[in-house]
């Protein structure tokens, strides 16, 4: 399993943004996942938070395991991607050419 960053969020949301912004500004690499267009990615949301639409919802996998952040502040994230052992070049370069999806 590789490692990732994997932001389940809508654009009109306010702290969706501010995640994206402060992941953007440290320079590590992310999948977003738009809630708004994908049912399969809301169900999962749904499941990680008790049946609400929590947003934005992180996923961060390293060496196998995954943490769930259900609306971190920045301050709450930039501690969870240091202790599962993301870096700043978000350790994901793996043979899958990682990049930020759009």
């Amino acid at each position: 399993m590789r490692n990732e960053i994997k932001v389940y969020g809508v654009g009109d949301c306010q702290d969706t943004r501010n995640v994206l912004e402060y992941l953007d500004s440290e320079r590590l690499n992310y999948n977003y996942v738009d809630l708004d267009s994908n049912e399969h990615a809301q169900e999962k949301v749904n499941e990680h938070n008790d049946g609400r639409r929590v947003t934005p919802t992180i996923e961060l996998t390293a060496d196998g395991q995954t943490r769930v952040l259900s609306n971190p502040g920045i301050e709450e994230l930039a501690d969870a991607i240091e202790n599962v052992g993301l870096n700043r070049r978000g350790a994901l370069d793996d043979a899958d050419g990682w990049r930020k999806a759009s």
